[in-house]
């Protein structure tokens, strides 16, 4: 008989994503996200995306799961046999799937935690605009499966959810170019919704670079968001976007 295990709420991996969760774990659920429908995915699928082995992503999971336990205390996790804890099913449901002469485990995101990615807009969905994903290199997509090579691995500077929560703190949520708030237009429903945008390009920074949430960072609706990223060569500045939607404002 299985032990009565800790199952977190939305609420919980909300926390989780926010206090805890390091840009490399967001990008692992990200993966997984966008893997297929069902949200799940091998861990050595997974790490063929990320371009990493898989033993170290088990264990980066687990280094995971050990950091949730300082901030919700009393979780009970599932044993093994020989008494072990699989904290790696903290975050995912596990199943085997034969592929071949041998057989998978895959990882499938817990219901609550596809929720909290949802409403933290860290579901690494968007696509196509250079300065907010990074797709894979050729090389890479070449020995990757069909599924892996859907995934769009987003980048984590923009992605990261605390220095997300560090500009709305500073600068609220109206659009710094049109003011537009979707409190005031929808209610409860768009109530603390903004886009955050980058004003120097992702590109072209390294992988050291640290993200200082209100120097770097402006929350901008998706139309000006959209419009800031409309030219292919060039990111728009916003003073830049500013100055072109008053030239075309109508008296």
């Amino acid at each position: 008989m299985k032990n009565e295990t800790t199952e977190l709420t939305k609420q919980q991996f909300i926390e989780v994503l926010k206090k805890v969760a390091e840009p490399k774990d967001i990008k692992v659920f990200q993966v997984i996200y966008n893997f297929n429908e069902r949200h799940e995915a091998a861990a050595s699928e997974i790490a063929a995306v990320l371009e990493m082995k898989y033993p170290p992503l088990n264990s980066q999971v687990g280094r995971l799961a050990k950091k949730v336990d300082k901030i919700i205390p009393n979780i009970v996790y599932e044993l093994r046999e020989d008494e072990t804890s699989r904290r790696w099913n903290l975050f995912f449901n596990g199943r085997y799937n034969h592929a071949g002469k041998g057989k998978l485990f895959y990882w499938q995101l817990r219901t609550p935690l596809v929720e909290a990615l949802q409403e933290l807009s860290l579901t690494g969905e968007l696509k196509k605009t250079e300065d907010l994903a990074e797709e894979l290199p050729e090389q890479a997509l070449k020995t990757l499966p069909e599924g892996a090579k859907k995934s769009i691995v987003v980048n984590a500077y923009e992605r990261n959810p605390k220095a997300r929560e560090e500009c709305v703190q500073h600068y609220g949520t109206d659009c710094v170019v049109c003011g537009f708030n979707f409190g005031e237009a929808f209610g409860e429903l768009g109530e603390g919704f903004i886009h955050v945008h980058h004003l120097k390009p992702i590109s072209s920074i390294g992988k050291s670079y640290e993200v200082n949430p209100v120097q770097d960072l402006r929350p901008v609706c998706p139309n000006c968001h959209a419009m800031l990223h409309r030219k292919k060569d060039a990111v728009l500045s916003i003073d830049e976007l500013i100055a072109i939607r008053k030239s075309h404002a109508t008296t």
